[in-house]
């Protein structure tokens, strides 16, 4: 059976035309579900028309603005592959992965294109570029240009669940930084995941500090108010700008860094600043310390919200939550102890989740659950991963995990 999270967009158009899909609080843009849903057909018919055909692997570098969201869904609309890389993680890292990756096109911003130039041996297979911005000394399509308008919607590709959908490259924080591949079916399973395991409905608000995770936001018919920040360095963000947009837009819901919530919570606890809208504050991407829990709980959040911590990595995601009401009460004191960070038990959404779990769990050293038996699949579990999820440098990551 077809899937594509591009149905999802359409049908969030067709439900909810008029709301605004995208809010940019640097700028006060505001694009309704039902622009984004045409940005993304005129981009589809624009990029085809450039020669970029189903299945070809295309480095989207932009900024978070209705470009980068258009690029993305435009893309799924072709069944060609959005590959997204963190440029967080140094020029070096990133050209590394662009090698191993061999991108067939690019849709990014002057600066991208420069280095593309630069470093051509960078990118061996590279066929088309697209710029969004002021094009130089290189050709290709301009964004402002190539999208082509139609009355008819542009026919979503019927791209079955096995399909490769996207590449998403790991940070590299434990290890050389690797593109993990995602099906299309791996991805609409994903969403649904999340929504149900955090209560997420059509009628929630986004406060988006984390672009990708905003793109499952808008899949799932929610408002993402994207801050005025730099999404590479959350740990530097200033706090109004996070704040200021998310109490005025009412936002319900927060996906962020441990970096950007700890900074965030510790201004608003300072200045008396309160989210009375917000329910839940999702913190991802390593251990949350039990002071933003308790800042953000008491401080920060009306009564009623909660905190979470999902567990997990690129590769497998989520692999087990728990919320932060728990860890104050019952293991906030145990991790001071030096006993480790709990996690609760992984989901039981399938077998294939509950195996992976074991790899990542051990990977992170976590002691404060029982992996005794986890531990035991970890050989497998790492064949399985590195040979069938790992699309760039799998034998030199296997240096960064721990030994069976």
């Amino acid at each position: 059976m077809p899937v594509n999270l591009a149905n999802r967009l359409r049908n969030a158009a067709l439900a909810t035309p008029d709301k605004p899909a995208i809010v940019l609080a640097g700028t006060g843009e505001r694009h309704s579900f039902r622009e984004l849903d045409r940005d993304s057909d005129a981009a589809a018919r624009g990029l085809l028309d450039l020669g970029l055909a189903r299945g070809a692997k295309t480095l989207v570098m932009l900024k978070p603005s209705l470009p980068f969201f258009s690029c993305f869904f435009a893309l799924f609309k072709i069944g060609a592959v959005p590959v997204f890389i963190d440029p967080g993680m140094g020029g070096k890292r990133l050209l590394e992965c662009v090698r191993a990756l061999a991108p067939q096109a690019m849709v990014g911003i002057p600066l991208a294109h420069l280095v593309r130039r630069l470093f051509p041996s960078s990118f061996p297979c590279f066929k088309i570029a697209v710029t969004h911005g002021r094009r130089w000394l290189w050709g290709g399509g301009k964004w402002a240009t190539m999208r082509r308008f139609a009355d008819m919607p542009f026919p979503i590709a019927e791209t079955g669940a096995d399909e490769m959908a996207a590449i998403l490259f790991t940070t590299g924080s434990t290890g050389p930084a690797k593109g993990v591949e995602y099906t299309h079916g791996a991805l609409d399973k994903q969403v649904g995941i999340l929504a149900d395991a955090f209560g997420i409905r059509a009628d929630d608000c986004d406060a988006a500090t984390f672009p990708g995770f905003s793109l499952f936001s808008i899949a799932l018919g929610m408002t993402a108010v994207i801050p005025d920040m730099d999404p590479t360095r959350p740990g530097t963000v200033h706090p109004p700008n996070v704040l200021t947009p998310a109490r005025d837009e009412g936002c319900t819901f927060s996906f962020g860094s441990p970096a950007l919530w700890g900074r965030v919570s510790q201004y608003a606890a300072d200045h008396a600043v309160t989210l009375p809208a917000m329910k839940r504050v999702v913190m991802a991407g390593a251990p949350v310390p039990a002071p933003v829990h308790e800042r953000l709980l008491r401080h920060v959040l009306s009564e009623g919200a909660e905190t979470f911590t999902p567990y997990g990595a690129t590769e497998v995601m989520p692999v087990a939550f728990i919320g932060g009401t728990e860890i104050l009460a019952e293991t906030a004191a145990l991790t001071a102890e030096g006993k480790g960070v709990c996690v609760l038990p992984p989901f039981q959404d399938s077998a294939a989740c509950w195996l992976r779990s074991a790899w990542v769990l051990a990977c992170m050293r976590i002691r404060q659950m029982p992996i005794r038996i986890m531990q035991r699949a970890l050989t497998l579990i790492n064949a399985i991963i590195i040979f069938f999820l790992i699309n760039a440098t799998p034998f030199r990551a296997a240096g960064a995990k721990i030994d069976n």
